[in-house]
């Protein structure tokens, strides 16, 4: 069973956490997946996790790697879901090799301080980052890898990184419906993939859908935005809950993103112990989170100027929400 807590302990298969991987991954080994839905607040949990300097990291989500062979605009793929089946030797050798040569690790750089990346410019300078810091990348490395798309990868990631480590990030679904129900109506931001004509959203003017394309995505045509959100939200945290429900404490962790904003030195203390990550470096972190991608002032109760709609799709999402502890 996934841990709450998080534990020590042997690895996927029986591997101690920092036993050398099989060759096929000498590469990387040990890396820490984060999965979310979303708007969840795991951009701000990725920044901080790559700040540490045991992890590197490509600083923003990896779905220009994934989407090369699997976008499913050019593959007719029905969704963001990946199996274990979809993973080709070939695939798994150029994606190996396009993490490691794309990570960076700022705190290897002498005298230099974390920065936190964001914007339009973030490419670039994750780019220069992996650049500068290439001389200093020894195999194996332990990486930090995040994507809300990787919900629905599990399977996929476990045959890419079998050592890999998972934590499964979760959000009150009010709070999270909300803010995905304001990002969607935001133009030229989170825009994943062109509606396919005649798809008609209620309340949504837009021509493309954002953010993940969960399985059965196709079904919700003439259904509310706030429907398709809060979809999306049930979505990403069921997949995470089954794909993950095999696995021992020592391979995947549930963290609610309410306990790292109120506390984050415990949360990150936390993973930092399941993970084996030296803590220290964490402690700049002591004050609190930067938000990095929020759309307005983070706010607990801002979902309550959404009240109405948020309230007519909680019973979509109540057998979820209440198995991962949101009443």
């Amino acid at each position: 069973m996934m841990s709450d807590q998080g534990t020590s302990g042997m690895g996927l298969h029986g591997r101690a956490p920092h036993e050398r991987p099989s060759d096929r991954n000498a590469l990387i080994r040990d890396p820490v997946v984060i999965l979310a839905a979303p708007r969840s607040g795991s951009s701000a949990l990725f920044a901080a996790l790559s700040a540490h300097p045991d992890l590197w990291s490509r600083y923003r989500e990896s779905n220009q790697l994934f989407e090369g062979p699997f976008d499913p605009i050019l593959t007719g793929a029905p969704s963001n879901a990946l199996t274990e089946d979809d993973l080709e030797e070939d695939t798994r050798g150029t994606l190996l090799r396009g993490f490691f040569d794309s990570v960076g690790n700022l705190e290897r750089l002498p005298f230099t301080r974390h920065i936190t990346l964001r914007g339009r410019g973030r490419r670039r300078i994750s780019e220069a980052i992996a650049l500068l810091t290439k001389p200093l990348k020894r195999p194996p490395i332990r990486i930090v890898e995040k994507s809300p798309k990787n919900t629905f990868r599990v399977p996929f990631l476990r045959a890419l990184f079998p050592d890999a480590r998972f934590i499964h990030l979760t959000r009150d679904p009010r709070g999270n419906i909300a803010s995905l129900y304001r990002a969607w109506q935001m133009p030229g931001r989170y825009k994943t993939y062109p509606l396919p004509p005649g798809f008609r959203v209620v309340g949504y003017s837009g021509s493309e859908w954002s953010f993940v394309l969960q399985p059965g995505w196709d079904r919700l045509d003439g259904r509310t935005l706030v429907e398709i959100c809060a979809d999306q939200w049930r979505a990403c945290n069921e997949a995470c809950m089954r794909d993950l429900r095999s696995v021992g404490p020592e391979v995947a962790m549930r963290v609610r993103y309410e306990d790292v904003v109120a506390h984050p030195m415990e949360a990150l203390g936390r993973i930092a112990g399941w993970a084996h990550l030296d803590p220290a470096p964490f402690e700049r972190f002591a004050a609190g989170l930067e938000a990095i991608q929020a759309t307005s002032k983070p706010h607990p109760d801002k979902w309550r100027g959404l009240q109405r709609e948020i309230g007519s799709v909680l019973g979509q999402v109540e057998d979820v929400a209440s198995t991962l502890g949101y009443s």
